[in-house]
């Protein structure tokens, strides 16, 4: 059995490649990046050609400040060789990397060749480390990407430069321990290389830097492969591995050997094979007998993986993490109290989170890259296994659910106003009743007074000039009466009137 063997074909190292990648969103403002990062960070004034790409999409990224463009969503960038020690790597590209475990034994040597930096305007960046790897092992290659892949490093397991490394190796009595630089490992060095972006999230739970990279591999295998009766097998097997960053005690199922029918497996050529996993991709070719079609996969085909093919996985990365961050963002409005939601809907977040995914879906996400079937078909099995499609059908989901969720809320929100209102209008309408009733109150009083003072002070005039007693003649009578007959009327309108108030006031 294949997964039972070691892969002990040799690789063609020289036209192979392993990079690193990690997804972060960052705070910086993007139309400011170049001004942040000039410092560590440097643009390639060198033209790169992408064969085959559709000219809109090859000019998402710029490589240098001519080709910005009004289509441009993303910038790319090297990392200067002068800051390379001052962040912890190796002074000169060509010095290795030991990775060393904690009873101080070699895991891992390897070198980083370059590292470079994606930085798209959706806040979503990709930092590369470029490996070149000291052994030309696959099995090797597999084992060392799994230990990279792990940027905290299993094992407790650190790196020490190739100057620290022959420190100890020169000096016997000297351990790993001892070195001022023993605890470093390339998550540090990721979390303090992107320092000056703000990084929010690594898309991990690790607050403190990243926790695993994906794994990119281009391999060449040497002929000698065709030479072995299990070579399918081991072929298989190793695309298996190597597009999920696994290590030997991963026991595949056997439907991933089936490279026809397997979603995550693309064979383009009869010697190119290519695996997509949510880990990684790769790219395994085996050199044949045939010296026209080796010389095309060491030259032209090799040349065009850096610019094109491995391109267009940046740029799917790009929208599957784009696409997460926005269903972040999204999951965490919705986390909020309902009035929290309205409150924020108020400051227009979900019209920006809206806003945002529109110009995600104009600028950045699409479903034609090349003109080439193969780079099609490639980019659309990367989009398939990357869940791009769903992300975005997901995010709508969402967005739906929230703007709901607002809606319901603004239609309480309204029901409770206009409650507020009405009962507002009753206080007022009460109120101004209670002020009528005193004023009908005192009214009445004062024309009871009035009449009763009055035809008081008409009586005690009368007789006065009359010289006769009070109650002699029956006009004074009259007159009394007609004061308490105005009285007792002035009372019973004033009980008449505020008993009807009272009756209209409870109907409403």
């Amino acid at each position: 059995m294949a997964t039972e063997q070691n892969i002990r074909t040799k690789v063609v190292s020289s036209k192979s490649k392993t990079s690193l990648i990690i997804p972060f969103v960052y705070s910086k403002d993007f139309q400011q990046i170049e001004d942040t990062l000039c410092h560590s960070w440097m643009v390639n004034n060198e033209h790169i050609e992408r064969k085959n790409i559709l000219e809109h999409v090859s000019n998402l990224v710029a490589a240098n400040p001519e080709e910005m463009t009004k289509g441009t969503i993303g910038q790319y960038f090297e990392f200067k060789k002068e800051a390379r020690e001052k962040y912890g790597l190796p002074k000169n590209e060509s010095n290795n990397f030991y990775l060393i475990n904690k009873k101080e034994q070699e895991i891992a040597c390897f070198k980083i060749h370059k590292v470079s930096l994606y930085l798209f305007e959706t806040n979503v960046g990709l930092l590369v480390y470029d490996i070149k790897h000291n052994s030309d092992k696959v099995d090797n290659i597999i084992l060392t990407n799994y230990n990279l892949k792990h940027l905290n490093h299993l094992f407790q397991s650190h790196l020490y430069t190739q100057k620290e490394y022959f420190q100890v190796k020169n000096n016997n009595e000297r351990s790993f321990q001892d070195l001022p630089n023993d605890m470093r490992t390339l998550s540090d060095i990721t979390a303090n290389m992107l320092n000056d972006l703000d990084v929010q999230t690594y898309f991990t739970n690790s607050k403190n830097g990243p926790e695993t990279a994906l794994v990119y591999n281009f391999m060449i295998l040497d002929k000698t492969l065709l030479r072995e009766w299990n070579s399918q097998e081991k072929l298989k097997l190793a695309l298996f591995k190597l597009r999920k960053g696994y290590k030997d005690s991963y026991k595949p199922n056997p439907n991933e050997f089936d490279t026809e029918n397997n979603p995550e497996t693309l064979q383009l050529f009869e010697n190119s094979f290519w695996g997509v996993s949510l880990e990684g991709l790769t790219n395994l070719v085996h050199l044949t007998d045939d010296d026209v079609t080796n010389d095309f996969f060491t030259s032209n085909y090799a040349g065009n993986l850096e610019v094109s093919y491995f391109y267009i996985y940046i740029l799917a990365l790009h929208q599957r993490y784009a696409f997460l961050k926005l269903n972040a963002l999204a999951s965490e409005i919705s986390r909020g109290e309902e009035e929290a939601i309205i409150e924020k809907e108020s400051v227009t977040i979900i019209p920006k989170l809206r806003k945002d995914i529109n110009f995600l879906i104009l600028r950045g996400f699409f479903k034609h890259v090349s003109s080439v079937s193969h780079q099609q078909k490639l980019y659309e099995v990367i989009a398939k296994n990357l869940s791009i499609e769903e992300l975005k059908e997901d995010l709508h989901f969402e967005l739906e659910a929230l703007a709901a969720i607002v809606e319901l809320q603004e239609s309480k929100r309204q029901k409770e106003m206009e409650a507020l209102y009405q009962q507002s209008e009753k206080d007022q309408f009460d109120q101004r009743e209670k002020n009528a009733d005193r004023f009908l109150a005192v009214s009445t009083v004062f024309v009871v007074l009035s009449t009763i003072t009055g035809s008081w002070a008409i009586l005690v005039d009368f007789f006065e000039k009359s010289n006769r007693p009070p109650l002699a003649f029956p006009a004074p009578y009259a007159l009394l009466i007609l004061s308490v007959l105005l009285s007792s009327i002035g009372v019973w309108g004033y009980r008449y009137i505020s008993a009807k108030w009272k009756i209209d006031r409870t109907s409403k």
